[in-house]
């Protein structure tokens, strides 16, 4: 009887061990309203601060809308992708120049240079008389930079006075007046001008 007993006994303290396996499934949400998570793996798009929130890489309490902690490479940019409307405010590493580089919504720009490589700055020269306005243009395309008016030799006695030295309305151009107190030979504008957006 105590045989039968111990077998019985050994047999009820096996059994839960080879009888009771269990698969339990967990249903999780991503993104969770808070959580922390050691890895995630994303294979499609991913949405980060979509209702305003901010998205920070190596720290937290940040108040901008991006930081990283650490440095950030910028590469796999094709040189060869045209300026447009359509990726207006990208940035790049350009290799062959050394340098990030900008969208403005029509040609790449270098950061840290506000105007393009290719400026094709002119100096242009309009000649004219005392108490007239004397304009001078700038190249069909081009905006201009600065300017001014210049006399020429005075006879006797007298000088020069400046009126009016500024661009023209349109910043294509400059506008020179002055007044003399005595003869000139001649009275000269200049504008200096580039090719600038």
């Amino acid at each position: 009887m105590r045989i039968i007993l111990g077998v019985v006994a050994a047999a009820v303290l096996v059994l839960p061990v080879l009888s009771f396996a269990e698969t339990h499934t967990l249903q999780t949400y991503y993104p969770s309203p808070t959580g922390i998570y050691n890895t995630v793996t994303v294979t499609s798009n991913t949405v980060l601060g979509r209702n305003g929130g901010i998205v920070t890489v190596g720290s937290k309490d940040n108040p901008n809308r991006l930081v990283v902690n650490g440095s950030v490479k910028l590469g796999g940019t094709e040189m060869a992708v045209v300026c447009g409307t359509a990726n207006e405010g990208e940035i790049r590493y350009n290799q062959s120049i050394k340098n990030l580089q900008f969208c403005d919504g029509d040609s790449w720009r270098t950061a840290g240079n506000a105007l393009p490589l290719d400026l094709e700055i002119e100096t242009k020269v309009a000649a004219g008389n005392c108490d007239t306005v004397i304009t001078v243009y700038c190249s069909s395309g081009k905006r201009v930079l600065g300017g001014g008016i210049f006399a020429g030799a005075i006879g006797g006695s007298g000088g020069i006075y400046v009126r009016r030295s500024c661009p023209t309305s349109a910043n294509d151009g400059w506008v020179g007046l002055s007044d003399c107190t005595g003869p000139a030979l001649s009275v000269n504008v200049y504008a200096i001008c580039a090719r600038v957006k």
